[in-house]
């Protein structure tokens, strides 16, 4: 079962988040301090069935607004079988429901404070669909008696009412019973007592089974809800604040601590050994738990060369952690690193435990550097295979430049509330942007340290590297590395380092006066450089201009109709985001999902990386 969206209503500062679609695997949600992150985690860990929503969610703006937390999962359908198949309906109507049933089903779900449940969804209403085949059979019985009373001598004069209960539902029909008893109840008295006694029995008796069929199927409804209720995703919220690894637990706790059921979800511990007679036994066990522990945990810490060591004694259990063969308690180490074990441990557990979980974690990068976040997000990737995992973060470092995708941003307005936006490319807001931002210049940054190649051009910003590196997989015409220069004028920094590398290089600018101030500048400070390495794109602007208005609009998700100049000025003018749209381009290619190209525009790129090769060949010449 997965989250395939939620929607979060009067929540502390968020009075309607509008509908968020998470991803299956790892979903980041992204945004500025204060914007709401925190709290759009909280109430997906107030969603848990047996809890209450907390008290401090009521809006201290309106204190009668109700909160409400509203998910929609995507169930499979074997999942419904097991539970229809517990239900106490007729196995004829159980197999004609099943045969409705598509492959997955979505089924939403509303939590209304504090703790009041409402399911919906549309194969609902079909529980069960058909009347079971002895109501069918009081009905045609009954009918067979009101087709012979219609030929009686007493009551051919008379226009009998028709029942039509066969193709309605419990409460419709038994209405239509009283509808029809009020018809007919006049004439009645001009029966014989044995026939008018027959004929009311055997009305009353399908109005009897009406009800007890209606009460069937709530009874089969309500028991539904709940066993769907018992078996949704638990919602397991892990914050950077509160989630910190002990030095010691004392034996007598352990079969009740929360630290070593984790162990037990994701190792071989044994408590019952632990706390056994059997020396020999205990002692094999310590060294075989210590030997995977460290296998599966030297995989999500590249830090150093640290180990996780558990021992104990007759009174506790004792972790440490072993560094070039000191062992220090976890108190003696950097918040960061006695976080870190607890992430790997508690997070390892939820991802690997019987119970379907969904994992939240709040700013796990908090207490971390760069190269530590990077062992988090790689434990994450690992985990998401096994269960969904939804972050909240303003690190750049646990944003991944290739999967934009998984972004969710989080933004605050003061007539909105805190609100979710499910495409980056919408927003325009720079604070918000900033770790994406930052993540893809990080990206960019290693261009330069990675120029393994000859070949290579410099070119003035990240928009332009990452178009013209899409391009150039595209045409598959030119096999030079691109690198961004930063801004026009610090493109000669970056080229002449590349020179002193031994590296051929060529300055490709935009077609405008960038390009005319960038030769001055050469000629006045850049003796090693030649002016016929410098070259502009071959369209007037910039690279953006090289894409049709049709195919530019596709790429930048606006309508076409919105552009009435050229794509560098409509950027310009209406203050967009560059790196953004070029960055997912780029992924596009990449994942053979962009927006097709023109022949025309091909062409015209791919006569522009014919002359990037031939002015590179020139260079040795």
């Amino acid at each position: 079962m997965k989250l395939a969206r939620f929607r979060i209503r009067n929540y502390k500062s968020i009075v309607d988040t509008g509908d968020c679609y998470p991803t299956g695997t790892v979903t980041i949600f992204a945004g500025k301090n204060e914007a709401g992150k925190s709290s759009i985690l909280e109430a997906l860990e107030d969603f848990n069935y047996g809890s209450k929503i907390r008290l401090k969610a009521i809006p201290i703006t309106d204190p009668t607004a109700k909160p409400s937390i509203e998910l929609a999962f995507d169930v499979p359908k074997a999942f419904i079988v097991a539970i229809v198949g517990t239900l106490k309906l007729d196995k004829l109507a159980q197999e004609k429901f099943i045969e409705q049933l598509s492959e997955v089903e979505q089924i939403d779900i509303t939590k209304t404070y504090p703790d009041e449940y409402e399911i919906f969804s549309e194969f609902l209403s079909k529980i069960p669909n058909e009347k079971p085949p002895e109501l069918l059979t009081l009905l045609s019985s009954f009918l067979t008696v009101v087709n012979s009373l219609a030929t009686h001598q007493a009551i051919a004069k008379h226009s009998l009412p028709k029942l039509d209960v066969k193709n309605k539902n419990a409460e419709d029909s038994i209405a239509e019973i009283d509808k029809y008893k009020a018809a007919v109840l006049p004439w009645l008295a001009e029966l014989p007592p044995d026939e008018k006694e027959q004929f009311l029995g055997k009305l009353n008796a399908l109005k009897v089974h009406t009800i007890h069929h209606a009460e069937l199927t709530t009874t089969a409804l309500n028991e539904f809800s709940v066993q769907l209720l018992k078996k949704i995703p638990n919602f397991v919220l892990f914050s950077a604040f509160d989630d910190i690894f002990p030095n010691e637990i004392p034996l007598t706790e352990l079969k009740t601590n929360k630290w070593i059921a984790d162990l037990s979800a994701m190792s071989d511990i044994d408590v019952e050994m632990i706390t056994g007679e059997n020396r020999s036994a205990k002692k094999q066990h310590k060294h075989l738990l210590n030997i995977a522990l460290n296998k599966d945990f030297s995989q999500f810490w590249t830090q150093d060369l640290s180990k996780l060591s558990v021992d104990w004694d007759n009174n506790t259990l004792d972790f440490w952690i072993e560094e070039k063969g000191q062992f220090y308690p976890p108190e003696l180490r950097s918040q960061g690193r006695r976080w870190h074990l607890a992430f790997y441990i508690r997070v390892s557990a939820r991802a690997r435990s019987d119970v379907p979980n969904i994992i939240l974690i709040d700013e796990p990068g908090l207490y971390l550097h760069a190269t530590a976040q990077r062992d988090v997000l790689t434990h994450l990737e690992d985990s998401s295979q096994l269960r969904q995992v939804l972050l909240s973060t303003h690190s750049p470092y646990l944003i991944e430049p290739e999967k934009l995708d998984r972004i969710r941003l989080v933004q605050k307005s003061d007539d909105r509330g805190t609100f979710v936006e499910n495409k980056i490319h919408a927003v325009s807001d720079k604070e918000t942007l900033t770790p994406i931002l930052t993540a893809i210049g990080l990206e960019l940054n290693q261009g330069i340290v990675g120029a393994n190649q000859v070949d290579n051009i410099v070119v003035e910003g990240p928009s332009d590297y990452f178009y013209l590196t899409a391009l150039k997989e595209l045409t598959g015409a030119l096999s030079a590395n691109f690198i961004s220069g930063g801004c026009a004028g610090n493109m000669p920094k970056i080229g002449t380092i590349l020179q002193g590398w031994g590296c051929r290089v060529i300055y490709l600018y935009d077609n405008d006066q960038a390009f005319k101030d960038g030769k001055k500048s050469v000629k006045k400070d850049w003796a090693a450089i030649s002016k016929d390495w410098l070259l502009t794109v071959n369209v007037e602007g910039s690279i953006e201009d090289v894409f049709s208005k049709d195919e530019f609009a596709s790429i930048v998700g606006v309508d076409p109709a919105e552009i009435s100049q050229k794509n560098s000025v409509f950027m310009k003018d209406t203050r967009r985001d560059k790196v953004l749209p070029a960055r997912q381009f780029l992924q596009k290619v990449r994942d053979k999902s962009a927006p097709t190209l023109s022949t025309q525009t091909l062409q015209q790129v791919t006569i522009l990386m014919n002359d990037l090769s031939d002015r590179l060949r020139r260079q040795t010449a």
